[in-house]
């Protein structure tokens, strides 16, 4: 085999998708900085790990040139991803199927032993 058949198609994305994507991960922190100050009740969250999400699959693609890899290395990354995603949800079922919990266990922490007086009967004894 020569070398040529390398030459002829680039391995990876060009100076123009790099500046793409970068300005496209920007405009999406902006959107998710925005998305932070409007009150989208319970949306919200979702709205910013759904961003995130858009954000993490550019990264993979591009900057870590998944997207010009073999089928063999997108086999490994969505193993991957389907492996946190199992991790998640095992995670998110053991969480919302506890019951409430009382909000501290252990009662109110003891109250700091506070300075005695010079004069106190007690400074006496000690």
């Amino acid at each position: 085999m020569s070398d040529d058949h390398h030459d002829e198609h680039e391995h990876g994305p060009s100076l123009q998708t790099y500046i793409a994507i970068f300005v496209a991960l920007l405009a999406l922190t902006g959107l998710t900085v925005a998305v932070a100050f409007v009150n989208l009740g319970a949306l919200g969250p979702l709205v910013a790990v759904g961003i995130a999400c858009v954000k993490a699959t550019l990264v993979v693609l591009w900057f870590m040139h998944v997207k010009y890899e073999t089928k063999l290395i997108h086999l490994y990354v969505a193993s991957g991803f389907i492996f946190v995603a199992i991790l998640i949800v095992i995670t998110m079922g053991e969480f919302v199927g506890r019951e409430n919990q009382p909000a501290d266990i252990l009662g109110p922490p003891p109250a700091a032993a506070a300075p005695m007086p010079a004069g106190s009967a007690a400074a006496k004894h000690h």
